[in-house]
């Protein structure tokens, strides 16, 4: 029997709207809730953690490989769509967005 491929997003993040998003870290509740997850996944046969270079995600697979006791690789290439040069947008708005990109 394989292992699962287990995909996870990075947990929420401090919101600074003067910094572009992939630059954002994870805000308290995100530690949180990273941790309560990580307690989850380390049920599983976890063999090892990729995450992408951001570091809000960076910062989840982190908290993810310690409770699994893996290694963590972070990965060039990984992260979201590539937002730089859109504005900061309140959530409702940003959805709203996403979905007629989808259209």
């Amino acid at each position: 029997m394989s292992n699962p491929l287990i995909l996870v997003r990075h947990s929420l993040p401090e919101i600074q709207k003067d910094r572009p998003a992939r630059e954002w870290k994870l805000s308290p509740n995100g530690r949180l809730r990273a941790q309560l997850l990580s307690e989850r996944i380390s049920s599983f046969p976890v063999d090892i953690v990729f995450s992408s270079v951001e570091p809000k995600a960076v910062e989840t697979a982190q908290i993810i490989a310690a409770a699994c006791d893996v290694e963590l690789h972070v990965v060039e290439g990984l992260q979201e769509h590539d937002r730089s040069n859109g504005p900061f947008l309140p959530r409702p708005e940003f959805v709203s967005s996403i979905q007629e990109f989808f259209r």
